[in-house]
This record gives structure tokens, sequence and C-alpha cells, in this order.
């Protein structure tokens, strides 16, 4: 079996975005990706530990953060 299909003869023109009006309605949005739960994790707890897993136990020496609610900053809250 074959099959026409008719093309048109060039793109349209493109058409810059337009912003909405100010008195449009607005939406907040909250966007969580690449979500990994973990239920050891321990907020306050010493998070640089340099164990496999850290956030888990401990308490941060003074003038260190300790874990964080959701998780430390510091990037050593991870398996290494």
């Amino acid at each position: 079996m074959r099959w026409n299909i008719t093309l048109p003869g060039r793109k349209p023109p493109p058409h810059p975005p337009q912003p909405p009006a100010p008195e449009s309605p607005k939406l907040t949005v909250l966007h969580l990706s690449d979500i990994h739960v973990d239920f050891g994790y321990k907020p306050g707890s010493l998070a640089e530990c340099y164990q496999p897993v850290c956030c888990r136990f401990g308490q941060p020496l003074h003038g260190q953060p300790g874990a964080g609610f959701w998780h430390s900053f510091l990037n050593y809250c991870t398996i290494i």
C-alpha cells in the first residue's frame, strides 16, 4: 500500500510568545524530582561522618551543621 501525503510549501512564520495579562490568574507550582526516601535518615544527626552512610546517628561537633530536615547541603549524606 502506498501513502500520499501533501505537505505545505513552507513553514508558517514564528510568532514571539505573548506574556499573560497582569490580571490573569496566578498558579503556584511545587516541582519535586528525583526523590529518594531514606527511612534511616535522622535530621540533626552527624552530617559529616565519613562512613558509607551518614546522617543516621551521632551529634555534630560544635560549629558544624547537623543534617537538615530535608537533606544536608554539604552532600555528605550520601552513600560514598
